[in-house]
């Protein structure tokens, strides 16, 4: 199985990034940086996004704006929504 984690916290050593790192190593320790440029390959490929959004605030309405983009480009490229985790 391959993996795509994308992180966008600005901070490297972070709990976020570690979070990441973590989740990184118990699944395949693949990452794809990015798909621009290949997307016409990965379409409608049997694959799945599972979510795990960190936020350092207690408003669910902070997480809106990434999950409207994961759902948007996961619904473009065909893939499987298997849901989020919120931390």
């Amino acid at each position: 199985m391959k993996v795509l984690v994308i992180t966008g916290s600005p901070h490297k050593k972070g709990t976020s990034a570690l979070l990441a790192e973590k989740f990184i190593e118990g699944a395949t320790k693949t990452v794809i940086d990015r798909y621009h440029g290949i997307d016409d390959l990965i379409r409608n490929t049997p694959k799945k996004v599972l979510s795990i959004i960190t936020a350092a605030y207690p408003e669910d309405w902070v997480f809106d704006g990434v999950k409207a983009v994961i759902k948007t480009t996961t619904r473009y490229l065909g893939w499987k929504d298997c849901g989020e985790i919120r931390i």
